[in-house]
């Protein structure tokens, strides 16, 4: 599980590149047993939800400073 962990982690480098798609295949391809495939479905899930607490970290924030500006 620790080489799926760095596995995943060096996937996350290529996030947002043309590369993602093909590794994230390439991952998929190489870790086939459930509980690999259950770690992976994990990690994004809880990669997700970082980010939407993040989005809804920094739309709070920008709403405070529009409340701010009109005052």
């Amino acid at each position: 599980m620790e080489t799926l962990k760095k596995d995943l982690q060096t996937l996350m480098q290529f996030s947002g590149s043309a590369l993602f798609d093909s590794k994230l295949l390439e991952l998929k391809n190489t870790y086939t047993t459930t509980e690999e495939r259950s770690f992976i479905y994990n990690f994004f899930l809880s990669d997700m939800e970082r980010t939407h607490n993040a989005i809804k970290h920094i739309s709070k924030r920008l709403e405070a400073i529009q409340v701010a500006e009109m005052a």
